[in-house]
Formats: structure tokens, sequence, C-alpha cells
């Protein structure tokens, strides 16, 4: 990188006036960020730093226990250390940070709370419908209580309750046949 300065003095040197332009140019070489191209395929974390290391010629700190339990896959173009870094951690729980010209993978648990939500996350439970009805005694119109209703095909079933009432939770939307039973009576689907 170059810097330059320019001084302009003025002197008067008598009545006529002179300009005397004194220009000075510094020149600083500051360090070079050097870039890497790379591609990895499926490669343990560790090695992909250690290449970002040695390419772009900065320092790294890291515990290479927990480092090396995680593979990635990325591709670097012209990368800066710190652009190849982020995106070698884009699905890691891990974070960086920079101290003194050294980088620093930690853990970071916000960002792994979010990998195990996106995860975790399951797909939408199917809906549920609920049957409800009586079980009656077909000539006298009287409950029948504790019967057995079962969705048939399944092992979804319950005992009515004491005055003939059931539920039955399903996820099936389409028609059910239930099958009916009580003690002295022949079972009957409806």
């Amino acid at each position: 990188m170059f810097s330059s300065c320019i001084f302009i003095d003025k002197f008067y040197d008598g009545e006529e006036t002179s300009f005397i332009t004194a220009i000075f140019i510094s020149v600083a070489r500051m360090g070079q960020t050097q870039t890497i191209t790379a591609s990895f395929n499926n490669s343990p974390l560790n090695v992909v730093l250690e290449q970002i290391a040695s390419r772009c010629k900065v320092k790294l700190a890291y515990d290479n226990d927990l480092v090396s339990q995680y593979s990635v896959t990325v591709t670097f173009s012209n990368t800066a250390p710190q652009e190849a870094i982020q995106k070698s951690l884009v699905s890691i729980p891990l974070s960086f940070v920079e101290i003194n010209g050294v980088f620093v993978l930690k853990p970071d648990f916000a960002k792994q709370q979010e990998l195990l939500a996106f995860a975790i996350k399951a797909p939408p439970a199917p809906p549920r419908f609920r049957v409800l009805g009586l079980v009656k005694e077909k000539l006298s119109g009287e409950s029948l209580p504790f019967a057995n209703v079962v969705l048939v095909g399944t092992s979804n079933g319950v005992a009515a309750n004491s005055d003939g009432y059931f539920s039955i939770i399903t996820q099936q939307a389409d028609s059910l046949l239930l099958s009916v039973s009580y003690i002295g009576y022949l079972p009957k689907q409806v």
C-alpha cells in the first residue's frame, strides 16, 4: 500500500514571491493479505484450516480435537482468510474472532441451537380427527356402558364411558369402519 504526503510551503524572498514545493513520498508496505483458491470435498475441518493458514499466511488458534470432528465441502476462489474461515464454518457450530492478528475459533452456542433446531425440525403432524358417538341397543334404545369401539384395521380403540359415549382420535380423513362389541351381543360394524 502506498501513501504520499505533499507539503507546499511559501517563502517570501523580498518582493518576489517564490514557491518552493517539497514533495515527500513515503512508501509504506503493509503486510499483503494473501488469498486462497482451493476446493475441498468432505474434508476434515482441521485440514481446511491448515490450508487457509499456510496459503494465506495467517495464524489460527483452535482445539484440534474439537475441529477434527467436522467435515466440510467448500470452494474458495481468491478468497480472503476471514471470508474463507467464515465459509468453512457455515454449517458448523463454531465461530471465530480476530485477536492481535490471530484468528481464534471457539464454540458458538447460539449457532449450535440454530443448527439443532433446523436439523430436528419435525415434519408437521398430519391433522387429527375425533370420532364421537353413543353406543345403544337397537330395540330398546338403552345405552350400553363400557362397550368396546375399535377402528377396523388398526389397534386404535376405546371403551365407552358409563353412559355409552365414546371418543376416538384418528388421522384418517376418509370414511371409517368401526367395530362395536358388548358382552352378550354380537359384534357390529358401522
